[in-house]
């Protein structure tokens, strides 16, 4: 999350992890049952990923707004309401996007082989 400039400006909201690490599987569970995603700050959302082990599958967003931060009927309306969108697909790729945060996308276009944008 190095990249992302003024995070505590934002929340952020966990709508899926699958992972390992310690405590991984207690917060596996909040964030499936839950019905808006796990709502979380700057400070917590790092402290997290600092005890994610590996990363199997992950979707978090954020926005300036918590009223953004809930479920989507579709990816695309989801990019498009919130400020970050931030996915790990099958352990394979990432999709990310930021409507806000153009250095954001630069800096990981530049510090990772790779990368096409759309």
């Amino acid at each position: 999350m190095k990249f992302v400039n003024k995070g505590e400006k934002f929340f952020w909201d966990f709508l899926w992890l699958e992972g390992t690490g310690r405590n991984i599987l207690e917060l596996e569970n909040r964030i499936k049952n839950s019905q808006r995603g796990l709502l979380i700050n700057w400070d917590g959302l790092l402290n997290i990923l600092d005890e994610i082990t590996t990363i199997n599958e992950f979707l978090l967003i954020g926005d300036y707004s918590k009223n953004n931060l809930r479920r989507y009927e579709t990816d695309e309306e989801m990019r498009r309401a919130c400020s970050y969108s931030i996915e790990l697909v099958d352990s394979s790729y990432w999709l990310i996007s930021s409507n806000v945060d153009y250095d954001f996308i630069d800096n990981l276009k530049n510090s990772f082989k790779g990368i096409s944008s759309r």
